[in-house]
Parts: structure tokens; C-alpha cells; sequence
């Protein structure tokens, strides 16, 4: 029930992002990127070199790849990298 929930959501909520056509930065959890997972086209991914164990994931959705291509990467002095990846569709 909770999956059928999920798919309900997911269509609700993609339709009017096709229909937009607009960029839209999405900043938060792996939930809601699980719910989007099939509408995202660029990641940015932040990275500091600070172990802190269990963390959020990336997207939180069941297990099925989508490729992305490295096109950018950005390190700082304090040892944070940004990463922006683009999606291979």
C-alpha cells in the first residue's frame, strides 16, 4: 500500500515539472529526490573530508542505477569538494 502511495505521489507531483519546462533546484533529502528521481537531470554534490558515519542518501528510492557523467568539480581550501554531474539519458 505504501508503494502504490508512493507511485500516486510521484505522478502528482511530476506532471506539472514536464509541463513547466523550468529549472528547478531541489536542496534537501533523499526522499523527496526519490520521489523526483526520474525528472532530475544535474546533481550537485557536496563532499567534506569529515567521516560522521550513517548519512542521508542521495536519493532514497528502490534500487535502480541512472547514469550521470562528471562535468564539473570545484575543490576549496578547507577540503570540501563540489561536484556537478549531468545525466546520460
Amino acid at each position: 500500500m505504501r508503494s502504490e502511495r508512493a507511485g500516486r505521489t510521484r505522478r502528482r507531483t511530476a506532471a506539472p515539472l514536464r509541463a513547466a519546462r523550468a529549472r528547478i533546484w531541489l536542496c534537501g533529502g533523499g526522499s523527496l529526490a526519490g520521489q523526483l528521481a526520474e525528472e532530475i537531470d544535474e546533481l550537485v554534490i557536496k563532499a567534506y573530508p569529515v567521516p560522521a558515519g550513517a548519512g542521508i542518501p542521495v536519493i532514497s528510492a528502490e534500487f535502480a542505477p541512472r547514469r550521470f557523467e562528471l562535468t564539473d568539480t570545484r575543490s576549496f581550501d578547507n577540503g570540501a569538494v563540489v561536484s556537478k554531474c549531468a545525466r546520460k539519458r
